[in-house]
């Protein structure tokens, strides 16, 4: 999507300062914040359109801040896109991690194995093996990797496009790893049908989507 600074500020229904930054190539980077800076550009995040195309001001990547992005006094009616990956070992059980009771949203809940924001100009691809190896140590198998979905979610802090990718666990050796607390090995088949938010104490934004994932797995997954 092809926009001026005005027809932005007109569509996120907010006065905006912009600035020019350079990261590989000239950046836009547009903030509610008129002394907006920042000491690390890969920090900013990448928005697109509802169509998962990304917006370009004055024919350059427009980017915002983490702050930016997320909560309820954000810049609206932009996406950024995340990464999530969902692991599946051969006794077709799928990895569900608990986050930290302390976490300022959801806390306590479970959620996919690995999720992530991606990085300017970085694809979902990109994101998850970057992602696997930065959280996990892991060299993630490209072979191993199974598009599921791309979707766009919206909640009251965020909106985004979220690419979910299947993995063999047992290609990649997950399974000894993540045999620790607050890593859940899951049986699919206890998951067919059920409300993952209610019944698993499963993150809401996520819910719906994985349930959608589950349910049809044989579409997504060889040799389930």
């Amino acid at each position: 999507m092809h926009l001026n600074r005005k027809e932005l500020m007109e569509m996120v229904g907010k006065r905006l300062y912009f600035s020019n930054i350079s990261l590989e190539r000239d950046l836009v980077l547009a903030s509610t914040d008129y002394k907006a800076k920042t000491e690390n550009p890969l920090e900013l995040i990448q928005q697109f359109d509802h169509c998962g195309q990304a917006i370009l001001i004055d024919k350059k990547p427009l980017v915002f801040s983490p702050a930016d992005c997320h909560g309820e006094k954000r810049i609206q009616n932009t996406f950024h896109h995340c990464t999530v990956i969902l692991p599946i070992n051969a006794r077709k059980q799928i990895l569900f991690v608990a986050r930290s009771t302390h976490a300022t949203r959801y806390g306590g809940y479970l959620e996919p194995g690995i999720l992530e924001h991606s990085q300017i100009y970085e694809t979902p691809v990109e994101t998850a093996m970057r992602t696997s190896w930065m959280k996990w140590h892991l060299r993630l198998k490209y072979s191993g990797l199974y598009l599921a979905l791309k979707a766009p979610t919206k909640d009251e802090i965020q909106w985004q496009w979220i690419t979910y990718y299947l993995f063999d666990a047992e290609q990649n050796n997950l399974q000894t790893f993540t045999e620790t607390k607050g890593f859940h090995w899951i049986p699919i088949e206890q998951l067919r049908g059920k409300d993952l938010s209610r019944d698993f104490h499963f993150r809401p934004d996520h819910s719906r989507n994985v349930e959608y994932i589950i349910n049809n797995i044989e579409m997504f997954f060889p040799n389930f």
